[in-house]
């Protein structure tokens, strides 16, 4: 065959073992280039292991909700993107990887189109699906995995693979990914370990912090003291503070970073023989320095550094001008600006806050989380709203995103974007949730709408049959009608609303990341799990299966826990701004902007980016979520 044949791949996860990932992919490319690789299976139960072969091999992950016990709904999802990649014609076969006889009549659709049929599946496949298929390949014959389940080898093979990356912090998925594709799917529970973290935990060469490792190196003897505690002076403690602002350069640091500095040179300092028991109390007493909770800053610095009403105006005006036209990111501003003048520095202009400081400069403006001069703005019209519109436009998004179902974030701001911000309260309605409860013929469940599903038997004198989608509360209902073409009648299914069941793990995540940014002095655990009781009902801890409000901050990457209050992590709160305003700028970007190239690049220059860390279930979601771009399945713009 020529290797110049675009497939697409198609991987049913619910019938497939993920350790055969890699000899799939290396049988593919025998018949030619794969262009697309979808896997296919419910990620929110785990996708039948099939997570960490997914980001080894470069393989897009579809979830499919099961709505119903018993119904395959994998099968469907799977059937209908094969007949949406062949209608585009861009590819010139399929490889259809699966053992379920299900798919025997869209193999035999495909090949009539002209397309090459691949199928790969195991032993127990039925005679009826591989005599559909030009080529049928048996994993069980093909290939058996290399390794073999003894402990003793991937133990092995982890410190072989962190020791060729010693140094770095290494995440847990990475390294799950290099054990599969030696020894296939490993049952840690043979191996005497209740997960894959406790197997790690077991390694004494290995240091984990939630989900990234290191090696542990040897601990330096500690520096011996210049002179014992009690023989140093006060003058001495201020000359060594000085010389620590000297050789590090910084405008402000940590009060206790300085006291570890001292305490490495001198030993442990008695401050009471100075008249205070606090190191605080003497930076007080200094007049070269000046504290403003635990940061220090000498005062040469501190005076040169401060900033007043004209500084900040000025700062922001250039800012502004400097992106004209487009507009600049504010929270790049506020970065820059805390950089240089310390990070409560709106409090020292009298304001609670970066965004209230920045609403009274005048001749700037900000919109979209974006600040423009405000000759730049860009003029912006609003339709006139009526509540028949704006039922109109609520059925036609969730029209247009089932049957998964449309996130009601997105759809509140394409509103916003279409009738203007103050649109609900124009209408009478207290907020926006309290709309789409007025309107009939959708249902929201979890964060989701989805248009209300009512199937009817098309009568005999119809030309062709039709779903029809219409509101089950009110006698006078709006009926939808969508025309179901004959190639696709034996591959659709009833679709029922989810159930409203408890929260995944993504929703917990999101939950928590949002709590933590909101804490300006850090959220304690009590208040957190005091806002989840309430949002979810109590127990819900322990119905996640986390023994303690702890452990489930701790699975939070971006979190840090300190004397029972929860942090935001400051490395990953400065990459997540990156990121989003990498986004942003592809958006703008001229030339075809796709979901995948995005998500490549993403990874190519954050190195262990994931969009599940952020609490979201797709890359869409997390992108949508990001002010100013929108996405769609395939493609991201940004928003006009």
């Amino acid at each position: 065959m020529s290797e110049q044949k675009r497939i697409a791949v198609l991987i049913d996860s619910d019938n497939v073992s993920a350790k055969y990932a890699q000899f799939i992919m290396q049988e593919v490319e025998k018949y030619g280039t794969p262009t697309f690789k979808r896997v296919y299976g419910d990620w929110e139960k785990g996708g039948n292991g099939w997570h960490n072969a997914a980001i080894n091999y470069s393989i897009m992950p579809v979830q499919q909700t099961c709505y119903i016990t018993g119904k395959n709904a994998t099968d469907f999802s799977m059937i209908i993107d094969a007949m949406d990649i062949l209608y585009t014609g861009n590819v010139d076969g399929f490889c259809l990887v699966t053992s379920d006889s299900d798919f025997t009549r869209l193999a035999i659709r495909l090949r009539e189109a002209g397309k090459l049929v691949v199928g790969i599946g195991e032993l127990k496949t039925p005679r009826a699906f591989t005599v559909s298929c030009h080529h049928f390949c048996y994993l069980n014959q093909m290939c058996e995995p290399e390794g073999t389940l003894d402990e003793e080898a991937i133990r092995k093979a982890v410190i072989d693979y962190v020791t060729e990356h010693d140094g770095e912090r290494i995440e847990l998925v990475k390294i799950n990914a290099v054990l599969t594709s030696r020894f296939g799917n490993i049952n840690f529970d043979e191996l005497g370990y209740r997960r894959f973290t406790a197997f790690i935990d077991s390694f004494k060469e290995l240091r984990r912090s939630n989900t990234f490792v290191k090696l542990k190196k040897a601990k330096e003897p500690a520096p011996v003291p210049q002179k014992r505690s009690g023989e140093v002076t006060e003058a001495e403690i201020v000359q060594a503070m000085s010389e620590f602002f000297q050789n590090n350069k910084p405008q402000s640091d940590n009060m206790m970073k300085i006291e570890s500095y001292l305490t490495d040179r001198f030993g442990k300092i008695d401050f009471s023989r100075f008249g205070s028991k606090r190191f605080a109390k003497f930076i007080d007493r200094q007049a070269g320095f000046n504290r403003n909770g635990t940061d220090v800053t000498p005062v040469e610095i501190a005076e040169s550094t401060r900033i007043t009403a004209e500084i900040f105006a000025d700062e922001a005006l250039s800012y502004a001008k400097d992106n004209s036209p487009k507009g600049g990111n504010a929270g790049q501003l506020n970065n820059y600006l805390m950089g240089k003048y310390g990070k409560s520095y709106y409090r020292e202009l009298g304001f609670s806050d970066f965004h209230a400081a920045l609403e009274k400069v005048e001749g700037i403006a900000v919109e979209n989380n974006l600040v423009f001069v405000k000759t730049d703005m860009p003029a912006v019209t609003h339709e006139e709203i009526s509540p028949d519109k704006a039922a109109e436009a609520v059925k036609a998004y969730a029209a247009a995103n089932m049957p998964q179902g449309g996130n009601i974030g997105q759809l509140n701001n394409e509103l916003m974007n279409r009738f203007g911000k103050g649109y609900c309260a124009s209408l009478g309605f207290a907020d926006y949730k309290s709309l789409l409860a007025s309107i009939g013929g959708v249902n929201v469940k979890r964060n989701r709408i989805y248009l209300a599903i009512v199937s009817e038997q098309p009568a005999e004198e119809a030309p062709e049959p039709v779903i029809k989608a219409e509101d089950t509360k009110e006698e006078n209902t709006d009926i939808v009608e969508v025309p179901i073409t004959e190639e696709l009648t034996e591959m659709l299914v009833e679709q029922e609303a989810p159930t409203a069941e408890k929260p995944d793990m993504n929703s917990l995540r999101r939950d928590v990341l949002n709590f933590v940014a909101n804490a300006e002095k850090g959220g304690g655990l009590s208040a957190l799990g005091k806002l989840l009781d309430e949002k979810y009902g109590k127990g819900i801890v322990k119905d996640m299966g986390f023994s303690s409000m702890r452990k489930l901050a701790a699975e939070v990457r971006g979190v840090v826990i300190r004397s029972n209050k929860l942090y935001l992590d400051e490395a990953f709160a400065k990459q997540t701004e990156e990121i989003e305003q990498f986004v942003i700028d592809f958006a703008n970007s001229e030339g075809k902007k796709s979901i995948r190239a995005l998500g490549i690049e993403l990874r190519k220059r954050f190195d262990g980016f994931d969009f599940k860390d952020y609490g979201f279930a797709r890359f869409t979601d997390f992108i949508n979520a990001i002010d100013g771009v929108n996405a769609d399945r395939y493609h991201v713009r940004a928003e006009k």
